[in-house]
């Protein structure tokens, strides 16, 4: 009895040794060429396409940073090529902006316009400090470390800062931050006896300590405690 003839690329590399071992050391080949040149990472890479403004505006009010330092922002930027939209939040002492640009616009540029724009704004608050623009980069933790002891909080953030500076004096390591601890705080406790004596209210003393502080840091206000 004979055996049909059989048709088909499987047939035809079962008749034709010689090609299917060809075929087989070219994929071979090309896999080991391709593992040593395909790009790894831990995390995938991308890109937020977004503007960040933040202005520091020490001891304004909410609106007074509305007033002062927003409106004038948007509107030195509201007729720049490119910005698709723009959204705002004002806070105390600070004011934040948000743009989002079209699709395909050159952020480079657009945030050289933008920084131009304001600078040339001549009617900002002597208290407002200068604009900040940046783009937001999304960090991925590759490692990290827990500190754990018998030692007050103090001690454990003086200890996870000083470690932090040490890490940061490897050139491999980009970001480091430390987080769980509470900042550091100073509390002045004045008599109400005394705030009459002297004809002082807590805002009054809040505004002649900030006006003595040569680098101040954090923020400086009154609770209405006694």
């Amino acid at each position: 009895m004979r055996t049909p003839p059989q048709n088909g690329i499987i047939a035809w590399f079962a008749h034709n040794p010689v090609a299917a071992n060809l075929l087989m050391l070219i994929i071979v080949t090309v896999g080991l060429v391709s593992a040593f040149h395909i790009q790894r990472s831990m995390f995938p890479a991308f890109d937020i396409d977004l503007i960040f403004i933040n202005v520091a505006y020490p001891g304004a009010a909410p609106e007074e940073v509305e007033q002062g330092v927003v409106l004038k922002i948007e509107e030195s930027i509201n007729d720049l090529e490119g910005i698709k939209r723009v959204e705002s939040d004002s806070y105390e002492s600070r004011a934040f902006l948000l743009i989002e640009p079209q699709e395909g616009t050159d952020l480079s540029r657009l945030m050289s316009d933008i920084q131009n724009r304001i600078d040339a704004i001549q009617q900002f608050p002597g208290e407002a400090e200068r604009p900040i623009i940046s783009q937001p980069e999304v960090l991925f933790p590759s490692l990290t470390l827990q500190l754990s002891g018998n030692i007050d909080e103090r001690s454990m953030k003086h200890l996870a800062d000083n470690m932090r500076r040490e890490l940061l004096t490897y050139p491999q390591i980009s970001s480091a931050k430390v987080v769980g601890a509470r900042d550091c705080e100073i509390a002045i406790e004045i008599s109400r006896q005394q705030l009459r004596q002297y004809h002082l209210t807590l805002a009054d003393v809040a505004n002649i300590i900030s006006a003595s502080s040569l680098d101040p840091a954090g923020r400086l206000g009154a609770n209405g405690k006694r």
